[in-house]
């Protein structure tokens, strides 16, 4: 009978002991709901004392941490303390990423405030890989680096985050693993520095490992890429083609210019002839009515020598155009070179696109890559 008497001491003082924090849990829903009340009605100075006060409470279950951040950055924002308010909608997100602010009861600017913190910390909704064409003749050697803060519920990462990282404060780097194509890594407790394969692709797309998990939160956008380490061997990129000629040319018989020659030459003789005939008759009559020496004279002996000389130069001019042949250069387009050289320009841009993404892989690195989605609706 003691005994039973002690152990119902026992029972007694332990429900004693229990009833106020018990009383304590049932209650502050209701102090959340009373402090949201405040929110509500504009008492927001009041509001954001009261939802701090529940926020820091041990007793606080995570729903309603998170819903008295949430509120209390409205109450902040409202107040303008937008600092505050920020951590607010932060640390609510990260308590409970699954939160989402009635659209109905909450103002748009409110909202809005809180997708833009939902941006600054950004839920990890699932990952994807998103590789390029593996470059043949690619040196294998490359390190992959991610890096991003963890939340407190660092355990939620466990073997995904052992996977990816070899830890190093918040700074988490990896080097590559040695593997067949679909063959999931061996985790010794260490990743070795080996030469990447296109195996990481699928193991990291997959999540292959053995325990491996999709996180639930991260702080920062996180992205995996591949830093290929032999940047000196880019391809110099191809010269310019050399374009063939696309007008050809050639020298056709002018019978037009002979004809035009000739002509000018009969013309020139007719004249120098004319004028020849003309000077002869004058002079009979100036050397008997004029003295030597006289202007007149001169006059007629001049037009007596340019006479003949035109008549030599017309003449002259008529037998060179009878006898010589005359070209002249003409010029059309030849389809074929065009053609051709349509294909030598098409075929260096090709070229050069291509060398200049071969080279771009080198030098940024565009094999592997991992990236963090988000839901900031």
């Amino acid at each position: 009978m003691p005994r039973v008497l002690r152990l119902a001491a026992r029972a007694l003082v332990t429900l004693a002991l229990l009833a106020p924090a018990a009383r304590a849990q049932f209650a502050l829903d209701a102090d959340v709901r009373r402090a949201i009340q405040g929110y509500q009605t504009g008492r927001y100075d009041a509001a954001a004392v009261e939802l701090a006060r529940l926020a820091s409470n041990p007793w606080v279950t995570t729903a309603d941490r998170a819903v008295a951040d949430l509120y209390r950055g409205f109450c902040l924002l409202r107040l303008r303390r937008d600092s505050e308010a920020n951590r607010a909608l932060e640390r609510s997100i990260v308590t409970d990423p699954a939160l989402r602010p009635d659209p109905v009861t909450n103002a748009a600017e409110l909202l809005e405030a809180w997708r833009r913190a939902r941006t600054r910390v950004p839920l990890l909704q699932s990952f994807e890989v998103a590789p390029a064409e593996f470059v043949p003749g690619l040196d294998s050697a490359a390190r992959v680096t991610l890096t991003f803060e963890v939340p407190q519920a660092e355990r939620r990462f466990s073997a995904l985050m052992r996977l990816l990282l070899l830890r190093s404060g918040t700074a988490d780097t990896v080097v590559a693993w040695r593997g067949d194509e679909g063959q999931a890594p061996r985790w010794d407790g260490n990743v070795r520095g080996q030469p990447i394969a296109p195996g990481i692709w699928d193991i990291i797309l997959e999540a292959r490992a053995p325990g491996a998990e999709v996180v639930s939160t991260v702080r920062k956008r996180a992205e995996v890429e591949v830093l290929n380490a032999s940047a000196q061997r880019r391809l110099p990129m191809p010269s310019a083609p050399r374009l063939l000629p696309e007008t050809v040319s050639f020298n056709r018989v002018d019978d037009a210019a002979k004809r035009a020659r000739i002509r000018r030459g009969l013309l020139i003789a007719a004249a120098g002839a004319a004028l020849t005939a003309y000077s002869f008759s004058q002079a009979q009559g100036a050397i008997d009515e004029t003295p030597k020496g006289s202007g007149q004279r001169m006059i007629v002996a001049g037009t007596y020598i340019g006479g003949v000389g035109a008549l030599v130069w017309g003449g002259y001019t008529a037998l060179t155009g009878w006898t010589r042949s005359y070209e002249s250069p003409v010029a059309f387009p030849s389809t074929e070179n065009v053609r051709r050289n349509r294909e030598l320009r098409r075929q260096f841009v090709d070229d050069s696109t291509r060398v200049e993404e071969r080279n771009r892989a080198f030098a940024v690195g565009r094999l592997v890559r991992l990236r963090f989605l988000e839901d900031v609706r």
